[in-house]
């Protein structure tokens, strides 16, 4: 049966996007500050920030610290150690995608950016209900009702991020976002629990990519391939 549920669930689910933004974020203590952060529009962080008096251009250098996991008063029923992993997935793609543009370094110094991110919630898939709610038309009312009313998933998996960029020398604030995303109802949703989570998380290192590339107003910036609005 439950082959028979995930094949059909191919016809429904093949071509939709791979994440969407969820309604409603709010912040979970990392930044500290929220006093800069406004509502982001579309292609952007549900809440960020821009230092407009940045010198953006004459950064070529980067640090990107290990990702932490921010789950003050255990907010999260998900395990630490699943939480890590995730966290160290985001740490690897944030390397990977800024390792294309800029130097990555380990000590501040002159026209170096710092990269912060914490991990604050993740949550992952209900593979067998993703594909029954894709195939049986009241599952998928009560998923669709609930998805509109609190404007949260409920068997897609989700994950969300604080995170900021600083001068790596003198520690001035230059960008920070806050941000929360889930699986956009496709198929790797009922393949693996985790994919969702996944997909996100590389969404948001391509999108950290394209916006300091937008901003250092290079040509050839190109927009995250994972997910999008």
């Amino acid at each position: 049966m439950r082959v028979i549920v995930l094949f059909a669930a191919v016809l429904v689910l093949a071509g939709c996007g791979s994440s969407r933004p969820v309604r409603d974020v709010q912040p979970r203590g990392f930044l500290g500050d929220y006093s800069l952060l406004t509502r982001g529009g579309s292609g952007e962080a549900a809440l960020r920030y821009i230092n407009a008096d940045a010198d953006w251009a004459s950064y070529d250098k980067v640090i990107v610290e290990p990702v932490e996991v921010w789950a003050p008063g255990g907010t999260t029923a998900v395990p630490e150690e699943d939480l890590k992993t995730a966290a160290d997935y985001l740490y690897a793609q944030l390397r990977a995608e800024l390792g294309k543009d800029f130097q990555l370094v380990d000590q501040p110094g002159p026209d170096t950016l710092r990269v912060e991110a914490a991990l604050t919630g993740a949550e992952r898939a209900n593979q067998m209900m993703v594909a029954v709610s894709s195939v049986v038309p009241m599952a998928a009312a009560v998923s669709g009702s609930y998805e509109y009313i609190t404007g949260k998933p409920t068997f897609q998996g989700r994950a969300a991020v604080e995170a900021k960029v600083t001068d790596a020398r003198t520690g001035e604030l230059l960008a920070a976002a806050v941000d929360e995303r889930m699986g956009g109802r496709a198929l790797n949703s009922a393949a693996n629990e985790w994919t969702d989570v996944h997909n996100i998380l590389a969404y948001w290192a391509q999108q950290t990519r394209f916006r300091l590339c937008e901003l250092q107003e290079r040509t050839g910036c190109q927009p995250p391939q994972t997910g999008g609005l």
